[in-house]
Formats: C-alpha cells, sequence, structure tokens
C-alpha cells in the first residue's frame, strides 16, 4: 500500500507540473499575442491616410495596450494576486499620449498615484476605465488647441476605500445641462459598467475642464474561517 501510494503522489505531482507548464506556456503565447495585436494597430495607424481611422485605431491602441499591460503586470505577480496600480496607470497614460500626440495636438498626461498593491481584476479594471476617460478627453476637451494637460489622480487603499479622479484643462461642458457620463458612445457604457462593477459611484463636473471621479466602496474583510 506504502509503494502503491508514493506511486500516486509521484503521478500527482507530474501531473500538476505539466499543468503549471501549459498555463507558464498558455499566458505566455497570450502575453505575445496582445503586444503583436499592438504592433499591428500601431503599424496600421501609422500608414493610414485619414484622420478618423487613425483616431479609431488610436482609441483601439489604449485598449489592448492596457490590458496587454495588465496581463504583464499580473503574470509577474502571479504569486501575490496583486498588481501595482501606479505602474498599471503610468503605462496606460504612456500608451495613450503614444496612441494621440501628434503634430497638432501635444497633451501630458501626470499620474498621482501611490505604489499600493490592487486586486488583479479591480487594477485591470481602473486601468480600462482610465483608458477610456483619457480618450474621451483627447477627443472632446482640447478643440481648437495644440496642447493640454491630463492628471490622473489615486488615492485612498482598497480596504478603505480608493478614489479616482481623472480631469483635463480643457473647454468642459459647454452646456450646463450637458449629461456625458449618460452617453451612449461604447466608451461612457464601459465606464458605467465597470465602476458599477466595482461598487463605484461616478460624478462628472464640467465647469473648469472635465473632471470625472470615481469611488469605489472599501473591499469587504474576508470571511472568517
Amino acid at each position: 500500500p506504502a509503494a502503491a501510494l508514493t506511486e500516486q503522489n509521484r503521478e500527482l505531482m507530474e501531473s500538476l507540473a505539466d499543468r503549471d507548464l501549459l498555463m507558464k506556456e498558455l499566458h505566455h503565447r497570450t502575453g505575445n499575442n496582445l503586444a503583436l495585436i499592438v504592433a499591428l494597430i500601431r503599424m496600421s495607424k501609422t500608414h493610414s491616410s485619414h484622420d478618423e481611422t487613425r483616431q479609431v485605431l488610436g482609441e483601439l491602441e489604449t485598449r489592448v495596450a492596457a490590458l496587454s499591460k495588465a496581463h504583464e503586470l499580473m503574470q509577474r505577480a502571479a504569486s501575490a494576486g496583486t498588481i501595482v496600480a501606479s505602474d498599471l496607470l503610468n503605462e496606460v497614460a504612456s500608451n495613450a499620449e503614444r496612441a494621440f500626440n501628434g503634430s497638432d495636438l501635444r497633451v501630458r498626461i501626470v499620474v498621482q498615484c501611490e505604489p499600493l498593491q490592487m486586486d488583479g481584476k479591480l487594477a485591470v479594471d481602473v486601468g480600462l476605465i482610465v483608458g477610456e476617460l483619457i480618450t474621451n478627453a483627447y477627443k472632446h476637451a482640447f478643440t481648437d488647441r495644440c496642447e493640454g494637460v491630463i492628471e490622473v489622480r489615486l488615492t485612498g487603499t482598497p480596504e478603505t476605500g480608493l478614489t479616482l479622479l481623472v480631469q483635463d484643462d480643457g473647454i468642459g461642458l459647454t452646456d450646463p445641462e450637458a449629461r456625458p457620463e449618460r452617453s451612449s458612445s461604447l466608451g461612457w457604457r464601459l465606464i458605467r459598467t465597470l465602476t458599477f462593477q466595482n461598487n463605484g459611484t461616478l460624478t462628472v463636473d464640467g465647469q473648469e475642464g472635465l473632471a470625472v471621479k470615481i469611488t469605489f466602496d472599501p473591499v469587504a474583510d474576508p470571511p472568517m474561517a
């Protein structure tokens, strides 16, 4: 019986090792594929002669690049299951500047975020939200201007509650009754969905530029064993 149990344990360990190897290979290929998609999008945008096409490709680039960076960070921190939020947000900002800045518009994105650890899913969702809000600012905030500033600020902790603020120094809301957060656009639908899925509350102020603030409720303590 002891010999049989030893053999079963050996087979189990080999099976687990094979599974871990397959998962590592899968994640490696996924990361490579995401990086390749980003590169292809950038190449297509570079060779496009139409402003509208470049705009759409730029939006797609920020979304896929955010996912690619989040995937990379999650694999790097797989044992902890968390992501350093500042790393992800700085990468999202850099990708957006690369995607949208050109000879006719130069926007500086300033990220203020402590190197706090966040659950992987929440970090990815926050990264996607920030990417969409930055994209909206590029599209609407700097009409008839050649430069601007977007500030991204994340404060608090998941345990005490997080506050995300994305604001620009653009034209703001020319119509005081406008409610951009109710827009049916893909970007705003994604922002609303990700906010509500993470128990967030969204407010918009368009008096001086556009400021979007999202507060996330504290993460509940895990149940006691």
